[in-house]
């Protein structure tokens, strides 16, 4: 499995996947951070039950979201398969100065924006 990813995900991305780590934290979908031969990061996410079209409604879904982040980030979608999704990895942080009232402001920001649903997402 892990050789035929990095070989998949290394396509996708026209690069060599380097390393392939397991994530904790995921329950129904298997998670992976990547580490490619021209030193990007990225999450991989794949499920070997996934329905075919799920890894795109979710590619559509975050750049629904992304459309009205106000400021929110939110991951870049690389990559897009039937058996995976590749995102910029977000790397975890610490909370600094004023991040609780970004937050709220940004997350505010998303739901007063009134994207409508891309077709696909409302299910």
């Amino acid at each position: 499995m892990r050789a035929e990813l990095r070989a998949a995900v290394g396509r996708a991305l026209d690069g060599t996947v380097g390393e392939l780590r397991a994530l904790g934290g995921g329950s129904i979908n298997q998670a992976w951070a990547a580490i490619l031969s021209d030193g990007r990061r990225v999450f991989v996410k794949t499920n070997d039950d996934a329905p075919a079209d799920m890894f795109a409604v979710e590619a559509r879904g975050l750049a629904w979201l992304a459309e009205g982040a106000g400021g929110l980030r939110i991951p870049a979608v690389l990559a897009v398969d039937e058996t995976f999704l590749v995102l910029e990895l977000l790397e975890p942080g610490r909370p600094v100065g004023d991040f609780e009232e970004r937050l709220g402001r940004g997350l505010a920001e998303l739901h007063r924006s009134g994207a409508s649903l891309p077709l696909g997402l409302d299910h």
